[in-house]
């Protein structure tokens, strides 16, 4: 799951990073981590489906810009041909004043085999 989440945020915006961003990251840019999920197995304790609770954040100088990469990312991510990804909730919009860049997160969840 990760390498196919990685790939297609990684098409949208080729600054994409899991966990954290380096300090010297150029916005605009993605920053994605698991920080949940579902084990979902069977009564034999064999897993059935692999399911994960994605943050998905980005950063801009601007949040329309940021906003426009949350689309786009939503279109790729709901027509994925290997994961079954919807938002689990609506976006927030958040402001770093230490950095002055704009940011929108939102929580996904991703199944996959």
């Amino acid at each position: 799951m990760e390498t196919a989440l990685q790939a297609a945020l990684s098409a949208i915006c080729p600054r994409t990073f899991p966990t954290f961003a380096p300090a010297n990251a150029a916005p605009p840019y993605i920053v994605w981590q698991q920080v949940g999920g579902i084990d979902w197995s069977s009564t034999e304790n064999t897993r059935l489906m692999r399911h994960a609770l994605v943050q998905i954040g980005i950063w801009a100088p601007v949040l329309t810009a940021a906003g426009a990469l949350r689309d786009s990312i939503e279109s790729a991510l709901r027509q994925h041909p290997t994961l079954v990804a919807r938002p689990s909730g609506a976006h927030r919009m958040i402001y770093e004043p230490d950095t002055r860049l704009h940011g929108v997160q939102q929580d996904w969840d991703i199944w996959t085999d």
